[in-house]
């Protein structure tokens, strides 16, 4: 699939231009955080639209992931994902604390769990190392007005694809990363992009910038 037929010009840009200027926290709606989106589809037809697929370890895709999380208040992410992928502390280490201040966001990073039952692995590395910085949440679209009172600005949402698909239903993503690799690797033989729930209506979205590294196509829409 030769994908850079289909990108525009800027399709060169690097990571750091790629990601330049998000200023997620200025742009913050009054009622809510500012919410940006970060998934991966696959050339291969399979996607995180159903079921889970394996991380990615080319180094464009740590370093757009680097750059993401250095930039939001918080990580939103679903509980299942955190089982499955033993999340631990979101701000590792005093490098990346001196890079978020520098960023003008938290210098350690607030985990927000979606779970309906608030039930987490006791030994989860996250609650072990930095049980103060974690939230649980039944409801995303309930918890972000509490969220935004709190001083919480802005928000990387990394999924599952359950809470992706929640927030973009309910009109709460105002960013999409999209990465869309070569081959991603899933829990099952029939993990493809047409599985799950049933499909919402389309979202309206703009290309900001688009870059291609390692063999992987990293898109960056606003959401309208």
């Amino acid at each position: 699939m030769r994908l850079r037929r289909l990108l525009p010009d800027q399709a060169e840009v690097s990571i750091e231009e790629a990601v330049a200027g998000l200023g997620w926290g200025d742009r913050a709606p009054a009622d809510r955080p500012f919410v940006a989106v970060n998934m991966v589809s696959s050339a291969d037809g399979k996607a995180t639209l159903a079921g889970r697929t394996a991380p990615m370890s080319a180094a464009a895709d740590r370093a757009l992931f680097h750059q993401l999380r250095t930039q939001a208040d918080g990580i939103l992410v679903g509980a299942g994902t955190v089982r499955i992928e033993r999340y631990g502390r979101v701000t590792k280490t005093p490098e990346l604390q001196a890079e978020r201040e520098r960023a003008g966001v938290r210098p350690e990073a607030l985990a927000v769990i979606v779970s309906r039952s608030g039930l987490l692995p006791d030994d989860l590395p996250l609650l072990v190392d930095t049980p103060e910085a974690v939230r649980v949440v039944p409801n995303p679209a309930e918890a972000l007005r509490e969220l935004r009172e709190e001083g919480i600005r802005s928000l990387l949402c990394e999924g599952g694809p359950t809470l992706n698909s929640t927030l973009f239903e309910a009109k709460l993503v105002d960013e999409l990363f999209l990465t869309v690799a070569p081959v991603v690797g899933g829990s099952g033989e029939t993990l493809t992009i047409v599985e799950g729930g049933p499909l919402h209506e389309p979202t309206d979205l703009e290309l900001l910038t688009a870059h291609v590294a390692d063999g992987h196509l990293f898109l960056r829409y606003s959401v309208s």
